[in-house]
């Protein structure tokens, strides 16, 4: 199973090499966190990149 460390340290790292925003980074990072962490069935992480963009912006 993914834990929210793992979607943080990769969402994290991936916006950071894009963007060197480290500000930024992170914002997006927690968020895909929560959203991680909100999760019951591992079948929602299909939904992750919406969940975070609909909660981050």
């Amino acid at each position: 199973m993914v834990g929210t460390g793992d979607v943080f340290g990769a969402v994290f790292f991936y916006n950071y090499i894009k963007t060197k925003d480290a500000s930024s980074s992170l914002g997006l990072a927690n968020t895909a966190a929560g959203c991680a962490a909100s999760y019951n069935d591992f079948k929602n992480f299909d939904n992750l990149k919406e969940d975070v963009f609909s909660r981050y912006n």
